[in-house]
């Protein structure tokens, strides 16, 4: 009987250790991530409808677990969404090591503790809406390259926003809105060329705005930032910001009037500028905006008429210009 060629003896064995190299690693991943969504479950301390407690074990395939959502390709959970389920508890550190994770939302639960510094650099999605996190937020988090949302909204986070997160470049949406956040915005954020929204309302920020902030901006659709503590001028470029639907500033110390340049903006649909230090009157190209539905400058030191074009825009629902001085 012939003999196999030595060659192909060579060729049968190393592909045999490459599958079994392969299969050794994919098991050390999976287990990975089991291991990390069982940490996550030993730190819930409340979960009243046994969402986790009971779905999470070690006799099911994690990928078949409740909030859990694998990969098809490598089987590595992509998805963790494990929102309003009413937990209670902290955020391990482990958490970090789910490598392939894209979208990590544990929203409308009562998690607390401060956000661990090892998340995966495959995020894109962090939301963290309506919990009660505190402490500062971490400045790793500038690390996830990959990050297109971040909502840390209504928590309990203070000190300063982290000029590190300018190195977000595939940001999209940023939203910090009623915190105790506080110290300046980083001018780096006006660089994110990708972003489409900038929420920070309810904090206690101060400093102004560039009067660039619209160069590098031309995706932005929204920018909230009432009830913080900003002052200076409104940048008469937000015109360059051609994407705008939302401006709302209000109840700060901005100063100065309001720019004419804002009448170019034909998408703008709301204008909230009341309860600042502006002065001088209103300019009368405000009435070219036609898709403006509210329009709010009360409690200014506005003077003179209201533009009578104001009046002719069919989609305006909302005017509050009362109290401002002599108008």
């Amino acid at each position: 009987m012939e003999k196999t060629p030595y060659y192909i003896l060579v060729l049968l064995l190393t592909t045999i250790f490459i599958n079994y190299q392969k299969s050794c690693l994919a098991a050390t991943n999976y287990a990975t991530d089991q291991s990390a969504l069982l940490a996550l479950k030993s730190h819930i301390t409340l979960d009243p409808y046994n969402f986790i407690t009971t779905n999470w074990t070690n006799s099911t395939s994690v990928c078949s677990w409740i909030g859990v959502t694998c990969g098809s390709r490598h089987n590595r959970v992509t998805t963790l969404n494990i929102s309003y389920m009413f937990l209670s508890g902290t955020i391990p550190p482990q958490i970090g090591n789910l490598s392939f994770l894209i979208s990590l939302d544990l929203s409308r639960n009562f998690f607390g503790g401060v956000l661990p510094q090892l998340l995966p650099h495959r995020l894109k999605y962090i939301s963290l809406r309506n919990n009660n996190f505190t402490g500062n937020i971490p400045i790793s988090l500038s690390n996830l390259t990959k990050l297109q949302l971040v909502d840390f909204s209504s928590n309990s986070f203070q000190g300063n926003i982290p000029k590190e997160f300018g190195k977000l470049q595939s940001l999209q949406a940023f939203g910090m809105e009623n915190n105790r956040l506080s110290g300046t915005i980083p001018l780096a954020i006006f660089n994110l060329s990708s972003l489409e929204v900038i929420a920070l309302t309810g904090n206690e920020l101060s400093g102004g705005l560039p009067s660039y902030m619209c160069d590098n901006l031309p995706l932005l659709q929204g920018i909230y930032l009432s009830n913080n503590k900003l002052s200076g001028k409104i940048p008469s470029n937000l015109s360059e910001c051609s994407q705008l639907q939302i401006i709302s500033i209000s109840r700060n110390s901005f100063s100065g009037q309001i720019p004419r340049e804002i009448s170019e903006l034909r998408f703008l649909r709301g204008l909230a500028l009341g309860v600042n230090n502006l002065n001088g009157v209103i300019p009368p190209e405000i009435g070219n905006l036609q898709n403006l539905v509210q329009f709010a400058a009360e409690k200014n030191r506005i003077t003179g008429a209201i533009p009578a074009g104001i009046f002719n825009i069919s989609s305006l629902q909302k005017l509050e210009i009362l109290h401002s001085s002599e108008i």
